[in-house]
């Protein structure tokens, strides 16, 4: 706790402990703590008079249960040892954890601190075992990006595996995430039954029994979701099942009409690269492509001018900026990726392919791809899946986009235009990162307006003022290395905010 509590501060309505009651009852020369007994703290009152032997060693035995247990057992420890009770620092209110409460009080009003409450846990990245090995083992695309949009999130999420408290909701509909699941089961099966009927080809788009067959699979997953009753209302869902069955056929006609411009054809579903986690087995028997390892230089301390530097291996080493850090040490850090590729389409000649990733949601976020191909680090799986089937195919060329499948966005596509960009990109964010949790920085990144809170579970977690936090952390090395993540061409510039940065208007 950051804070301590005096037993002075129990009121009459709070009990003895349970296990108290027991312990001390069923102990000889123990006096019975019956339910009219509570215990007291003030000026000569006594905190526990339940012994006269063994009894406060039947208290300090016991598993404290609550955070009040825990109190009295150490006070039963301290009047075990021969120490007045009214000397506990319980009774004083003298207690030593209140000290790193007064130092995260004065922290906050410190003009530029980036202390252990924001997410600064550099001082122990050596001792601590969890720590030390956050970037072992392969990293997906998803728990990258929640580094690069919340670090503090990810500390919550990926290193201290905290569980988030569920609270089922009382929808209208289905769940985007259910239905977006739904979306890709329909198609990757769809796709699938096509091919083993000889039926995909660039120059042939879908017929009439192409589409009833992607309606009977449709039917399937759906009855499968109505069945696990998460399809909503009744009322509802009539209209939204109606509606996702007609979205999903006009996919099917506009990207068979898309095979006949590109020449390109569906070869690889659901296509893993990596190590494929253990809950989620292979189902195609196809075996997954090689892991895809970024090897980065990490400074031995968050420096911002290094990172500006080094961050970029598409600049010559004459062309960098001197900055000093020539002399940086430096320490070589092998990043692991793995994932599972929605869809990649080939040529028949073997030098083409695209890779493809579903979306159902808004395409607005992605509206800036053309301009910074990752987002600032939030949107990386086009990078870095192409990153991977390039590697895996070694094709001549290699692209990749977002197709949009349902809701208000469907038709649209968002794609990695430059693709030598990209991988630069790739690289730069992939850097910055890497810095932060190898020197345990997680700043709290609220975005504007507190965006990034919006849909966060561990909301209840982060202090109200996360605007304020911010606005002190980010005048650190580790507070403001979120900022990096930000292309070095938009970067901020004599004072004004870059457009892609965690303040910026990225929608």
């Amino acid at each position: 706790l950051p804070y301590g509590r005096s037993l002075r501060d129990l009121s009459a309505a709070d009990p003895v402990p349970f296990w108290l009651d027991h312990r001390v009852s069923s102990r000889d020369g123990a006096r019975q703590a019956t339910g009219d007994l509570r215990l007291r703290a003030g000026a000569g009152a006594p905190i526990a008079h339940a012994t006269s032997g063994g009894g406060t060693a039947a208290v300090r035995r016991a598993v404290a249960l609550s955070v009040e247990d825990r109190r009295i057992g150490a006070m039963a420890r301290w009047v075990d040892t021969g120490r007045p009770a009214p000397e506990h620092p319980l009774v004083t209110g003298d207690l030593p954890v209140s000290a790193l409460w007064r130092r995260a009080k004065a922290s906050a009003t410190d003009m530029a601190s980036f202390t252990e409450y924001d997410g600064n846990v550099g001082f122990m990245r050596t001792a601590s075992w969890t720590l030390t090995r956050a970037l072992e083992g392969s990293l997906s695309a998803t728990r990258f990006e929640t580094w690069a949009t919340c670090p503090y999130r990810s500390f919550l999420k990926d290193v201290l595996r905290v569980t988030p408290t569920r609270i089922p909701a009382d929808t209208w509909g289905v769940d985007p995430m259910v239905r977006g699941t739904a979306v890709h089961a329909v198609l990757e099966a769809w796709y699938r039954e096509l091919r083993t009927r000889e039926r995909l080809h660039a120059d042939r788009p879908p017929d009439s029994s192409d589409l009833e067959l992607l309606n009977t699979i449709a039917s399937a997953v759906i009855a499968k979701l109505e069945g696990a009753g998460a399809a909503g209302y009744p009322v509802v869902w009539r209209a939204s099942r109606a509606v996702l069955l007609a979205e999903l056929r006009e996919f099917a006609i506009s990207d068979g009409a898309q095979r006949l411009e590109t020449g390109l054809v569906p070869i690889h579903f659901e296509q893993w690269f990596g190590k494929e986690p253990r809950r989620q087995p292979r189902v195609t028997g196809a075996e997954p492509w090689p892991e895809v390892t970024i090897a980065v230089d990490v400074p031995d301390d968050i420096d911002a001018d290094f990172l500006v530097n080094q961050a970029s291996t598409a600049v010559p080493d004459d062309a960098r900026p001197d900055t000093g850090q020539a002399d940086r040490v430096t320490k070589a850090v092998a990043v692991t990726f793995r994932g599972a590729i929605d869809r990649v389409d080939c040529s028949d000649d073997g030098r083409r392919a695209w890779v493809i990733d579903y979306k159902t949601g808004s395409p607005d976020r992605f509206k800036k791809l053309s301009l910074d191909p990752v987002l600032s680090g939030k949107a990386v799986q086009l990078a870095l899946y192409r990153y991977a089937a390039n590697q895996a195919l070694g094709f001549d060329e290699v692209g990749a986009s977002y197709r949009f499948v349902s809701g208000r966005g469907a038709g649209t596509e968002h794609s990695v235009v430059d693709i030598p960009r990209a991988d630069q990109r790739l690289r730069e964010v992939v850097t910055v990162v890497a810095t932060g949790m190898v020197h345990g920085a997680f700043p709290q990144v609220p975005g504007r307006d507190e965006e990034n809170c919006r849909i966060c579970d561990f909301r209840m977690v982060c202090p109200g003022n996360l605007e304020a936090v911010r606005g002190r952390t980010r005048q650190t090395a580790g507070g403001a290395i979120h900022d990096h993540l930000a292309p070095k061409v938009a970067r901020e510039v004599d004072g004004t905010e870059d457009e892609f940065s965690d303040e910026g208007d990225e929608e």
